[in-house]
């Protein structure tokens, strides 16, 4: 009887601490041994190699996948080393490292028993080289945890397609099974504990018609991770080839076998559970971020080295996904000699040092139990990144948090969020001095156990001007400009806008909006804006008015009244000059932002004109008429133009429209058509605005205001695309900040503000030279002279920033 009593009290307790919103030990997730080394170890690479590398063609996926490669001996990698390309992955802070053993030529890396189409087959090394093995005893040299990827989707040689054989293949479907399951058993027993084996595309398991490759698996390697096919995966993808997941990223899902088999769940709503996993999944499974380390290539490409992203992109990227507990993978390209290229490995080791610069050295740390945890810092310490991590042996407990600072007497919040995970890192827009920080935890799934809250600080430029990391991070870019002085002051005019281009004559050319002051501010660039042309011999002035450019065409048309917020730009020996313009003008009841604003574009054989509009009276870009668009019916239309001509010829051009985000049409020729892209660009839950696009060291950039404070309100925005141009990650750095804090007193003699936020800067526009910017010129509605209207701000940026 007491038996019975004692074990329904225990029941009663058990279910009313969960009423009271924590689970039973039992019900939580937590990794296995394997997922956690995995987790842990944070930072890896895949070096993906395979013989189309040497058929002198572009690689190109959906060719690659059903064309086999026409000779096997072309494969020749004359001055192969592993060993350099495991160095270069230690020195990027890597802690494993992945080699596709086999991808969708059907190619061999190692000397396969079960499959002739390998390196046993070649000229190359007298047909017993194993690259497999040298790699795996480069891992074990530099102290890297060796990885396996193996393809099975895909099979050029064998004709295989999407896992299945096809009319073109020379083997049947089981035969094709019993060859996996032996090249399987092959990388699995002979060369030791591996890390990771990654299935490309996850492999069908036996009961839906593929090979019986788990059980191979865990009868020899035990120890590693399995990712992964339709009957297990050890971890997701997360998502995207970005190298990023969105915050929160939880480690958990809804189901224990392999989501590969789960795609009406898995690819729902633009993969949003992989990319966010379940925070009430019963089963661990966290995200993994692949990039590679050129932008959109796993393969090495001849004359591709300007498309390896540069070390913001690659801080950025490790920001958000280490930041948001999941573990980068980055591509990494051999090349034809078998070397990784001289540009990719400068690359990986400036972002090593970076890395380690940031941090190798925590300025103060603490770790506990319970729902509250206090830091104390040294005096007058100064840091700008936060890192919180949970001991996630135990799962991931916590789901609501906030850190605060304690300074001049006063707690406040600096930081909030939800999942914290392995590891959550905050980078914060500008240093903080506080007495204390303080970890507060208000709600958890079980009592939380923080193994880590930590500070660093990230040596600003401001207090170590050597500082090579400060030097080279674009967290830094709103440091590194140079108040010159005032571009251009026109008596009796607003200016707004001053877009710059250095002509063939030699000279500085700035194409601006301008309108009477002896009008209301609003009703001004409504109504009566023009496009002036000012001109000097030097980017730091002084500018002088030439002639005007544009000006309302005052008929029944698009741009009717106020064209302004130029952008100018030279297209094939044509100057190019796009504009936005509206057909309202000053209308009773309707908002300060028409929705008839469009963008238009005139050309000129030279910057003195005369301007011709290009095709219907210069539109080119209206909101979607597709009422599922985005864009449809935006209540301010489209515009701000940022224009950009890609490589390829294309010309992108972005603006903002509704929800004051930022998308992209795209032409193939500048008369247009320009073609909406389905989504934003910008992932901006506030306004921004005022773009400008750039590239620089291969990564496009879009510079925009921070309007209500994504870093610092009425500041700029710097994003960086890792993707061409077609999106930006979500986490921008800053761009610039208010007047203040680069004009110093003298210089306000008597300040007055016609419009917004006082100090704040507007539309910048970007002179680039020898293809990096030197030169940003930015209106602001504030005057520091104070005497007739607005004006333009030159700022130099300072050399060697990038």
């Amino acid at each position: 009887m007491k038996i019975k009593l004692i074990f329904l009290l225990l029941c009663f307790l058990s279910c009313s601490i969960q009423a009271g919103g924590e689970k039973t030990v039992n019900d939580i997730a937590t990794p296995s041994p394997v997922q956690l080394a995995w987790q842990q170890a944070e930072l890896g690479v895949v070096f993906h190699y395979d013989l189309h590398i040497f058929d002198d063609k572009h690689y190109y996926q959906p060719r690659n996948r059903v064309t086999p490669c026409a000779d096997i001996n072309a494969f020749n990698p004359v001055k192969l080393d592993t060993d350099q390309w495991v160095r270069t992955a230690k020195a990027m802070g890597a802690r494993f490292a992945i080699l596709t053993a086999s991808h969708e030529t059907g190619f061999r890396l190692w000397q396969s028993d079960a499959n002739p189409y390998s390196l046993k087959s070649v000229k190359w090394g007298d047909g017993k080289r194993d690259i497999v093995a040298e790699f795996i005893a480069s891992c074990k040299k530099y102290g890297i945890k060796p990885g396996i990827y193996m393809g099975t989707r895909w099979n050029s040689q064998l004709g295989v397609y999407d896992f299945k054989v096809t009319e073109r293949s020379s083997i049947t479907q089981k035969d094709y099974n019993k060859l996996i399951e032996d090249e399987v058993e092959e990388i699995c027993s002979r060369y030791g504990d591996l890390f990771e084996l990654w299935f490309d595309g996850g492999a069908y398991g036996p009961k839906d018609g593929g090979p019986d490759v788990l059980s191979i698996f865990e009868k020899y390697q035990p120890n590693c991770l399995f990712y992964h096919n339709y009957q297990r995966a050890d971890s997701r993808w997360g998502g995207s080839e970005s190298g990023t997941v969105p915050y929160p990223c939880w480690a958990t899902m809804p189901f224990a076998d392999g989501w590969a088999g789960r795609s009406k769940l898995t690819h729902a709503n633009n993969f949003h559970l992989l990319k966010v996993g379940d925070p009430d999944g019963k089963y661990w499974c966290p995200a993994m971020s692949d990039a590679p380390l050129r932008s959109h290539e796993w393969f090495w490409d001849e004359g591709d080295d300007k498309k390896v992203k540069s070390l913001s992109a690659m801080l950025n990227m490790y920001y958000s996904s280490v930041g948001r507990n999941s573990t980068l993978i980055v591509g990494l390209t051999p090349d034809n000699r078998g070397l990784m290229p001289d540009v990719d490995v400068k690359r990986c080791q400036e972002l090593g040092k970076a890395l380690r610069k940031i941090f190798s050295k925590e300025l103060a740390s603490v770790s506990g139990k319970g729902n509250s945890l206090e830091l104390k810092l040294p005096a007058n310490l100064s840091f700008d990144h936060i890192v919180i991590q949970e001991d996630i042996k135990y799962g991931e407990l916590i789901r609501k948090f906030k850190v605060e600072s304690f300074s001049e007497g006063r707690w406040t919040e600096i930081n909030n969020g939800s999942c914290i995970g392995h590891k959550r890192i905050v980078k914060l827009a500008e240093p903080v001095i506080a007495d204390r920080l303080r970890l507060t935890i208000s709600e958890s799934i079980a009592e939380p156990v923080i193994k880590n809250f930590a500070v660093y600080d990230l040596l600003n430029p401001k207090k170590d001007s050597k500082s090579s990391v400060g030097d080279s991070i674009s967290v830094s870019f709103a440091d590194k400009l140079k108040y010159i002085g005032i571009a251009i002051k026109d008596k009796g005019w607003h200016i707004w806008g001053s877009s710059p281009i250095i002509a063939d004559d030699g000279k500085v050319h700035i194409f601006a909006a301008r309108w009477s002051n002896n009008v209301s501010f609003e009703h001004g660039w409504r109504q009566y804006s023009q496009i002036a042309h000012y001109v000097a011999d030097s980017p730091e002035g002084p500018f002088k008015f030439s002639d005007v450019a544009l000006e309302g065409s005052g008929k029944d048309t698009w741009d009717r009244y106020s064209p302004s917020n130029p952008v100018i730009a030279k297209v094939d020996g044509k100057y190019v000059l796009v504009y936005i313009g509206n057909s309202i003008g000053v209308t009773k009841g309707f908002p300060a932002h028409p929705p008839t604003q469009r963008i238009g574009i005139a050309t000129s054989d030279s910057p003195y004109g005369p301007w011709k509009k290009i095709g219907k009276d210069g539109l080119i870009l209206s909101p979607s008429d597709d009422p599922k668009h985005w864009t449809y019916k935006a209540g301010n239309g489209v515009v701000n133009p940022a224009f950009l001509q890609q490589p390829d010829g294309s010309f992108f051009l972005y603006y903002k429209s509704q929800g004051s985000k930022m998308g992209l049409a795209i032409a193939d020729k500048l008369a247009g058509p320009y073609v909406h892209q389905p989504d934003p660009v910008t992932n901006n839950k506030v306004a921004i605005e005022d773009d400008y696009a750039f590239v620089m060291d291969g990564e496009i950039r879009l510079l925009t205001t921070d309007n209500h404070g994504i870093l610092k309100r009425g500041g700029g925005l710097l994003w960086t695309s890792e993707d061409q141009g077609y999106t930006f990650a979500p986490d921008p750095v800053a761009g610039f900040g208010l007047m203040r804090e680069y004009i110093s007193a003298e210089h306000w003699t008597n300040p007055k503000t016609y419009y917004g936020q006082g100090g704040k800067f507007e539309r910048p526009q970007v002179l680039m030279i020898n293809s990096k910017p030197a030169y940003i010129y930015m209106p602001g509605g504030t005057n520091i002279q104070g005497d007739g209207g607005t004006v333009s701000y030159i700022f130099r940026v300072c050399e060697n920033f990038f």
